[in-house]
């Protein structure tokens, strides 16, 4: 069984910048083929995360295990979580290390990630389960309203925001479309 790779907005701004460079560089063939190769590196990860090496960076959280995947001149960074694997970033490997700022910044991406996803997967359980019937669509509603005064409501911004980014950053990749939501070998 395949893991879903899932980037966060971090590692696709380092995607996005990084083949930018190389084309500004005057090698837009070598980006165009560095976001293909870039890809398929990513969609490898679906298969055994966990063989990848510890990263350096994993000394700097406590509460999970950052991996890296070489890849060329490149080191991507990923969280194995379950059954996904979240791509924090993607650096040069003569650069620095992430500091702890970097990090705590993909892995706050990654956690409204999976909060999303799980919401979505919840309304599509109960969309599957519930009928149109008006009384169903009734207690949908009361039900939403009581989350709202027990606080467990998110913010919209706070759910609108990455989205947009990400598609604001797959508008600036070049040829090859990079999937932000996510990549299943199956």
């Amino acid at each position: 069984m395949n893991f879903e790779v899932r980037p966060t907005l971090s590692a696709l701004n380092d995607a996005v910048t990084i083949g930018e460079r190389i084309r500004d560089k005057g090698y837009p063939m070598n980006a165009e083929r560095w976001v293909g190769e870039l890809m398929e590196a990513l969609q490898g990860l679906a298969v055994f995360p966990e063989s990848w090496h510890v990263a350096p960076e994993n000394a700097e959280v406590d509460d999970y295990e950052i991996r890296q995947r070489i890849f060329g001149n490149y080191r991507i960074l990923f969280i194995v979580q379950e059954r996904q694997v979240f791509v924090l970033h993607i650096r040069w490997g003569g650069r620095r290390t992430a500091t702890q700022d970097e990090l705590r910044e993909a892995i706050q991406q990654m956690e409204r990630m999976k909060t999303v996803s799980e919401s979505v997967a919840r309304d599509d359980e109960d969309d599957e389960r519930s009928s149109p019937h008006p009384e169903d669509l009734r207690d949908r509603v009361r039900g939403g309203l009581e989350q709202a005064e027990r606080g467990e409501l998110l913010d919209g911004d706070e759910v609108f925001d990455p989205l947009e980014h990400q598609l604001d950053a797959q508008e600036r990749l070049p040829t090859h479309t990079f999937r932000s939501d996510s990549y299943r070998s199956d």
